[in-house]
């Protein structure tokens, strides 16, 4: 008999369940999925599994505090280039998805993401060749 382990992908816990008959011959096997929200899917193969989980992730954009459009959540680059300036609607178009299989994010949860965002204000600023310092208009 084959020894089938549970196993991870993508944050899920994909188990084996094997249903067998009261003579303990297997009737039936089949991996469950235990997504992290608690719901849970029932496939046949450990492939069939896989791709299960990637047909149900949600495509992540951000809402620039920039530009005013929208972004790829792990895109980096610059958004002034208007080749790099979507709606969800294009997004959702170059990818071949619906409009509703994208998660909008904002920018806020981007900067924190990134944890590269400091909203507090400088206590001084520094001269150097002409740049403000702290008491000076520009």
């Amino acid at each position: 008999m084959k020894i089938r382990r549970p196993w991870t992908y993508e944050n899920c816990e994909i188990l084996p369940i094997d249903c067998s008959t009261r003579g303990g011959q297997p009737k039936e096997f089949y991996w469950r999925i235990n997504f992290p929200d608690k719901s849970w899917f029932h496939t046949p193969t450990k492939r069939s599994a896989r791709d299960y989980i990637d047909s149900q992730k949600k495509v992540v954009i951000y809402e620039c505090g920039i530009c005013d459009c929208y972004h790829p959540w792990d895109w980096h680059g610059d958004c002034r280039d208007d080749e790099n300036r979507f709606f969800p609607d294009e997004i959702a178009a170059r990818l071949g998805i619906d409009e509703d299989d994208l998660e909008i994010r904002d920018w806020d949860e981007r900067c924190a993401a990134d944890s590269e965002c400091d909203w507090s204000e400088p206590a001084e600023f520094v001269e150097r060749d002409g740049d403000r310092k702290e008491g000076h208009s520009p």
